[in-house]
Formats: C-alpha cells, sequence, structure tokens
C-alpha cells in the first residue's frame, strides 16, 4: 500500500464517525434494545439491575454496556455520542490487533473493512452493545496475539473475553475459540500453564455475572439460561435459505475477499478459522437470523478479508496495478458508508411514534401507575411507568385491567407480536376508547393510546 492511501483510510472513516455523530441531534426515535439498555442503566444508577425494581424484567441483558452508559442514563443524546466514541475507538483497536497478528498493511485493511462495513457505520450512533463487543473482541485478540511473546498476556485474553461475553452473550464463542487453541497447544507442547492462566482470568472476569445471576435467577448461570429461553421463543424464525440472504447481506462485496482470505487461512491453518467457523455454525443455528448477529464478530471477517486481499494483491504486478486495485477497493468499499449514514438518516423516525405516544401517558398518568402495552420498555424509560404486557390469551385482558387498575392501554403496530388479537382488540371492545392516535411510516393509527370507560 502507497503512503498516500494510508492516510486516506483514517480520512475516511474519521469522516464517517464525525458525519454520524452530526446526525445524532436529528434521531427522534427509539429502537427497543435502546430503551431496554437506557432504562436498564437507569436502574444501575439508582442500585438495581431491571427495568421494574419489583422484580427482574429484561435482567438476563448482560450488564457490561448498561454499566458504562449508565452515568449519562438520563441523556439519551450523550449515550449516542459515547456510543459513536466507543465505534472509533473499536477500529483502533481492530488495528492493533491485526497489526500484531500480521502487519501494517494488512491492519490498515481490516480496520478499513470494519470502519466501512454498512451495518458497522448504520448501528454506530444506536445505543447498542455491538461496538463495545466489538473493542472488547479485538482486545482480546490483541493479547491473544502476543502470548508467544509473553503468556502471561493470556489472562488478559481471558479478562476481555470475558467482558465480551457479559457484553453480548454471542462472546461464548470466542472464549471457546480461544479455549479450543489452547488445549491443541498445550497438547503439542505438554505443558498446562497458558491454559490455566487463560482460565484463572476468565473466570475471574466472570464473577459480576456470576453474582447478578445468584441474586436475581438463584443460579450463577440465570442470566444466559433466561436469555436462551427468552430467544427461543422468537417470534420471527428464518430458514437456513434465509439466513444464507442475511450472510450475504452483512457481508456483501467483502465476501469476494472472504473466500480467497479464507482458502490462505486453511493453507496456514490460521487460528482465525476456528471463530469464523463456530461464529457461522451459530448463526445458522439460531431460529432468528439477522446481520446484527454477525456484526459483533466484524473483527474476524475484517481481518480473514484483509488477508484474502493482501494474496490477491501479491500476485499482481507491476505496483502501479496494485495501487490502482487499491484505490478501487477503496472507493468501492467507500459507497458501504454512504449507504450507511443515508439509512441512518432515514431511521432517525424509527418508533417515534411510540416515542410521543409514551411521552404524552407521562402526562395523562401518575407516578407509580401501570399501563397495559405490547412495547413495555418505552413505557419504563419515557413514561416512568410501570408496563403490564397485553395477556396472551385475550380472555384475561379485562381481569388483568382490574386487578392492576389500568386505565390506559398504548398498542404499537409495527412491532411484531405473539397474540394476533392485540392490535384489533381494543379498537373493536366498546369498554376503551381512542384517547390519541400517532402516524408513523403511512399509518395514521401505527401507534394509538385508548382509555378504558
Amino acid at each position: 500500500m502507497t503512503s498516500l492511501l494510508k492516510p486516506l483510510i483514517f480520512i475516511i472513516i474519521f469522516i464517517s464517525l464525525i458525519v454520524n455523530a452530526s446526525l445524532i441531534p436529528y434521531n427522534d426515535g427509539l429502537w427497543w434494545d435502546e430503551a431496554v439498555y437506557m432504562g436498564l442503566a437507569e436502574s444501575i444508577s439508582d442500585g438495581y439491575y431491571s427495568l421494574d425494581m419489583n422484580y427482574p424484567l429484561e435482567t438476563f441483558r448482560p450488564f457490561i454496556f448498561p454499566f458504562i452508559i449508565s452515568p449519562v442514563s438520563s441523556s439519551l443524546i450523550l449515550a449516542r455520542y459515547i456510543a459513536v466514541v466507543i465505534a472509533g475507538i473499536a477500529i483502533i483497536s481492530v488495528y492493533y490487533a491485526t497489526k500484531n497478528y500480521y502487519d501494517k498493511n494488512k491492519a490498515l485493511w481490516a480496520a478499513f473493512f470494519t470502519g466501512t462495513s454498512y451495518h458497522f457505520v448504520f448501528f454506530t450512533p444506536k445505543v447498542l452493545s455491538e461496538s463495545l463487543f466489538i473493542l472488547f473482541l479485538s482486545l482480546s485478540l490483541l493479547f491473544f496475539f502476543r502470548i508467544e511473546k509473553d503468556r502471561r498476556y493470556v489472562l488478559l485474553c481471558g479478562v476481555f473475553a470475558s467482558l465480551g461475553f457479559m457484553t453480548r452473550y454471542m462472546g461464548g464463542l470466542i472464549i471457546l475459540s480461544y479455549l479450543i487453541y489452547l488445549i491443541y497447544s498445550s497438547y503439542k507442547k505438554r505443558e498446562v500453564k497458558t491454559i490455566l492462566l487463560y482460565i484463572i482470568g476468565t473466570v475471574l472476569a466472570l464473577i459480576p455475572f456470576f453474582l447478578i445471576g445468584m441474586l436475581y435467577y438463584g443460579h450463577p448461570l440465570g442470566m444466559v439460561t433466561s436469555n436462551l429461553s427468552v430467544y427461543s421463543e422468537s417470534v420471527i424464525v428464518h430458514t437456513f435459505l434465509e439466513g444464507l440472504t442475511q450472510l450475504v447481506n452483512a457481508w456483501s462485496i467483502s465476501l469476494v475477499l472472504i473466500i480467497p482470505g479464507v482458502y490462505l487461512a486453511i493453507k496456514k491453518r490460521d487460528f482465525l478459522l476456528i471463530p469464523f467457523i463456530l461464529t457461522i455454525v451459530a448463526f445458522f443455528t439460531f431460529p432468528h437470523k439477522e446481520p446484527r448477529y454477525l456484526l459483533s464478530f466484524l473483527p474476524i471477517y475484517a481481518m480473514i478479508a484483509a488477508l484474502g486481499l493482501n494474496g490477491i494483491l501479491d500476485k499482481i504486478k507491476p505496483m502501479k496495478k496494485q495501487s490502482l486495485i487499491s484505490i478501487l477497493i477503496i472507493l468501492a468499499f467507500s459507497v458501504f458508508i454512504f449507504y450507511g449514514l443515508q439509512d441512518t438518516y432515514n431511521d432517525r423516525v424509527a418508533a417515534n411514534s411510540l416515542v410521543k405516544a409514551s411521552m404524552d401517558l407521562k402526562g395523562l398518568t401518575s407516578e407509580g401507575e401501570k399501563i397495559m402495552t405490547n412495547a413495555y420498555p418505552y413505557t419504563y424509560y419515557i413514561s416512568e411507568r410501570i408496563g403490564i404486557q397485553v395477556p396472551m390469551n385475550s380472555s384475561e385482558v379485562m381481569n388483568l385491567i382490574e386487578e392492576e387498575g389500568i386505565r390506559y392501554v398504548v398498542i404499537y403496530k409495527p412491532e411484531p407480536t405473539k397474540t394476533e388479537y392485540e392490535k384489533t382488540y381494543f379498537q373493536s371492545n366498546p369498554g376503551f376508547k381512542k384517547v390519541k392516535t400517532y402516524y408513523q411510516w403511512g399509518d395514521d393509527e401505527a401507534t394509538v393510546i385508548f382509555e378504558k370507560v
């Protein structure tokens, strides 16, 4: 790579981050998971870990990300700026991890492929845990690649792998990847100190996770078993072919580089093949498959893509042709920054009808009042009221409303639901009247507040 192209890569990534940050004040929407994380962050500030202070609600969520944003939990805008900063640091950590394993050129490409990924750009300004996970994953890789110099680095590898797990449970695949490699390595070298240090670092870092599981669920693994239970009941299920489409969607043009990268990784028996295979197998095992799940492991795929590109460039002579192809690659991937930023701007109204309704409900109700809803995170975070979920059986609705003293119901139509009746039940029931309707995405009644009469 020529000396002129190197700064160009960093300039493009920097501009992308700045533009993303500049769009934050125009974002009036709020994703479901953003509302959950902000609500959990507020609860941490108040000394517990749940959307509801009386029982564990969304407590199964990994707690590191809510903990980090808890100091700014009262400001969604500040939390979004912090998310952008984390994304920037994550890109830098990808660079240094790759540099330690391969070389500077591959490190620049890996950082570039990370920073120009459409999904990375799109999710950067959202209060979601992917960027933080990418940061911890990259740091764990950085220390893992330094084990040959000093095996004590494996302690830090274990610590950051555990932090990744406590940020997104998919991090368990990374913990397992290191373990598989270290078992193989220990068997070849006939020594177990390295693997013992790794286990010690991993387990010690997981102590807070075990303690929260004991506190809220009665056993150390309570958070993750509850998480698996919830997501196994997902209302959205994808077939293998749909998952394959999502995979292509996630990798996009980088697939052209990942394929030769995998080939070269197989030839050199590269460690990265282990997490690569594990994450792909896990992705197709999940009933609900979306590109966002693969985004968490972007450093792995970016490093393999960098390996593939390097292998292609090595076969091209003279240097002028290499530079030309490098420029074309930079231009092609930069297009995804444009699309990512464009969709970030278009997504600024995500669930904004529900956000407005939740704000109005705060004024209509008194502190401690209960509201029936199919979007309870918004009720807890924005309305600052208790959200009672719509029951699975319509015959239970009125009894529940009477028992809980519920006056208001808010229904958000775009949200996928486990019941068929809730989006029409209250509208056709003479026991309820519409208080206010909210427009979104061409629907005048995307969100509706009902009052019991």
